[in-house]
């Protein structure tokens, strides 16, 4: 009787170890990914609001390359620097919000092939997106 429940006990066990389907998902609080759209491509989401000094992540899931220019200058806020050619796909750029940046301060940026600049105060056209301090 005691073998037979330790078995039993034993089996159930085991039954909860069972292996997980569950996908690797980038839960990063900044994360902006750069991907095919219609009517053009995109950055998803193209507005994210996040606290200051929060590091800003994007990555291409597409297959064309992208870029991360700022309407107005901003330091740092220029993939440019990496990635003259472009972010090809699979590539990530990181930008740090100033720690000092303002509640509501708004962060334009677009990319240079496939979207125009706003003129630092409305989002740009095309592939344009903007990062807002919370």
């Amino acid at each position: 009787m005691k073998v037979k429940t330790l078995l039993l006990l034993s089996l159930l066990a085991l039954a909860g170890c069972g292996g997980s389907s569950s996908r690797s998902v980038d839960t990063h609080p900044g994360l902006i990914r750069m991907e095919a759209g219609t009517p053009h491509d995109m950055f998803s989401p193209a507005s994210l609001t996040v606290p200051a000094g929060t590091t800003v992540r994007w990555t291409n899931g597409d297959a064309d390359a992208h870029t991360v220019k700022p309407d107005v200058a901003t330091a740092g806020m220029d993939s440019d620097t990496m990635f003259p050619s472009g972010l090809p796909s699979g590539a990530s750029f990181e930008w740090t919000v100033p720690s000092g940046a303002a509640s509501g301060t708004k962060y334009y940026y677009h990319c240079r092939f496939h979207g125009a600049a706003g003129d630092g105060t409305v989002l740009g056209t095309g592939m344009a997106g903007v990062v807002i301090v919370r």
